[in-house]
C-alpha cells in the first residue's frame, strides 16, 4: 500500500475523533509531505528512508516542531496501517536527531510595566475606546487569546466574581487555502478551568457589557461571532507603541499572569490549575525562574548564623548588586 492510499484510510479513521482545525492542520502538513513519500511503499519504509525524509524538512529550513509533528504523523499512519490495516511495516525506531533550537526565556511585563499597562487600557476605555479589553482580559486571568476570544458573557458569574473558560478560538486554513476560524472546546480537561474575576475587569465587564448582556454572546466581537485573532494583535501591538511600553506578544500577557503569582508566592498547584496546565512541571520549568534579588535573600536566610563573622558586609545594602563595574 502506497503512502497516499494510507493516508486517506488513516484520514477517514480520524475526521469523527479530532477537532476541524487539528484535520486542517494534518491536511496542510500531508500536502508537505505527499510530494516527498505519497507514491512510496509505506511497507518499505524504514530507518534510512525516515532520516532522509528528516533531512529534506532540516534543508527545507523547517523549524524542529514542524519537523517533530510531520515525522509524527508518518509514525502514526504507519502504526494505524500495522494494527488497523494488517500491513507489514518496518521497525519505527529510526534513531532521528532534531535540530537544537535555543531555549528562549519567557517574556512578561514587570509589575510596575503591568500597572501601567492596566491604567492605559482603563484611561482608554474612559475615554470609549474598548478595542484593548482583551488585553485587560488575559493580563488579569492569564486566559489565552483564543480562551478570549471564546469568552462569552454567560461565563462571567459577577456575582461569585468568576470567570469559566469553557472554549477556545483556533484560526486555520481549509482545504482551499482560506483561513476560517473555529470554535472548540479546550485542547486538555485542565483547560477547563475557572479563575477568579479581579475587581478591575469586573468593573470594565459592567461598563463595557451593561446590566445584562446575552448569555451567548461573544464578549469580544461581533454577538455570534468572535473577532478574528489578527486584529486583535494588531490592535494590541500598536497600543504598546502608543503608551511606550516593550512590544512583546499578546501571550506575554499570560506569562505575566503566572509570573506575578508565582513571585507573589502563591502555591504552585493553585497556579498550574489557574493557568490550565495539565502538570504542575509545567508550571515549574516556565515561571519559576527566581531572581538575583531573591537568591540573595534565600541564601542570606538560610545562614543569617554566619552573620557576625568578618564584619558587615555594606556592598549590597540587603540587595544584590549585579556588575556593580558597569
Amino acid at each position: 500500500m502506497i503512502f497516499n492510499e494510507l493516508y486517506r484510510h488513516w484520514k477517514a479513521s480520524k475526521i469523527a475523533d479530532v477537532k476541524a482545525s487539528t484535520m486542517m492542520a494534518y491536511s496542510e502538513a500531508w500536502r508537505w509531505l505527499e510530494s516527498r513519500i505519497g507514491q512510496r511503499e509505506a511497507s518499505e519504509f524504514g530507518r534510512a528512508e525516515g532520516r532522509l525524509l528528516l533531512s529534506d524538512m532540516m534543508m527545507a529550513g523547517l523549524s524542529a516542531s514542524v519537523c517533530k509533528a510531520r515525522i509524527g504523523l508518518v509514525r502514526r499512519m504507519l502504526v494505524f496501517a500495522a494494527l488497523e490495516l494488517g500491513e507489514p511495516v518496518r521497525p519505527m525506531d529510526w534513531g532521528l536527531r532534531y535540530p537544537k533550537r535555543e531555549r528562549r526565556g519567557v517574556e512578561a511585563f514587570t509589575q510596575r510595566e503591568t500597572l501601567k499597562l492596566v491604567e492605559a487600557v482603563i484611561g482608554e476605555m474612559e475615554r470609549g475606546d474598548y478595542g484593548r479589553l482583551p488585553a485587560l482580559i488575559s493580563v488579569t486571568t492569564g486566559m489565552r487569546l483564543g480562551e478570549v476570544l471564546g469568552l462569552q458573557w454567560g461565563d462571567i458569574d459577577m456575582k461569585r466574581g468568576m470567570v469559566s473558560v469553557r472554549r477556545t478560538v483556533t484560526r486555520f486554513a481549509d482545504g482551499e487555502g482560506k483561513v476560517r476560524l473555529a470554535v472548540e472546546v479546550p485542547k486538555t480537561e485542565a483547560g477547563h478551568r475557572v479563575v477568579p474575576l479581579l475587581p478591575v475587569l469586573r468593573r470594565a465587564l459592567k461598563i463595557y457589557g451593561g446590566s445584562k448582556p446575552d448569555p451567548a454572546r461573544f464578549v469580544i466581537g461581533c454577538d455570534t461571532k468572535p473577532r478574528l485573532p489578527r486584529c486583535v494583535r494588531d490592535g494590541y501591538t500598536r497600543f504598546l507603541l502608543r503608551h511606550n511600553l516593550p512590544c512583546i506578544k499578546f501571550h506575554a500577557l499570560r506569562h505575566t499572569y503566572a509570573t506575578l503569582l508565582v513571585e507573589a508566592g502563591s502555591d504552585l498547584k493553585t497556579v498550574a490549575v489557574m493557568m490550565g496546565h495539565a502538570d504542575v512541571t509545567t508550571t515549574m520549568n516556565l515561571y519559576v525562574h527566581p531572581s538575583a534579588a531573591a537568591k540573595t535573600r534565600a541564601a542570606r536566610k538560610a545562614f543569617r548564623m554566619l552573620g557576625r563573622i568578618g564584619g558587615k558586609d555594606k556592598t549590597f545594602n540587603g540587595e544584590i548588586q549585579e556588575n556593580p563595574g558597569r
